[in-house]
């Protein structure tokens, strides 16, 4: 299954997809650039706010639904499952 989620966080935009998403373009930002340790935590720090934040958004609009939407529902799986990823990341 593929899902494609585009929202605007920071003034940036982040695409969200289900498998090679912005999880891994960060990783490639971070592997691709010449950063300390303390940076990459900086990096993905940020990372992890935006996506907190966005879940937070579409958790509450999913609750003001009248009906449960499928692809709210997907939404909302796929930017938990982000955050689990990125918390992971933090050892």
């Amino acid at each position: 299954m593929y899902s494609s989620y585009t929202s605007t966080v920071r003034e940036k935009t982040v695409q969200f997809v289900v498998g090679d998403g912005p999880l891994a373009s960060a990783a490639r930002l971070i592997r691709d650039r010449e950063l300390t340790a303390q940076e990459k935590d900086v990096v993905l720090a940020n990372y992890y706010n935006d996506i907190y934040h966005l879940f937070l958004n579409k958790l509450v609009e999913f609750h003001a639904m009248p009906s449960a939407d499928k692809e709210a529902e997907e939404k909302l799986r796929s930017l938990l499952d982000e955050l689990v990823k990125i918390k992971h990341l933090f050892g």
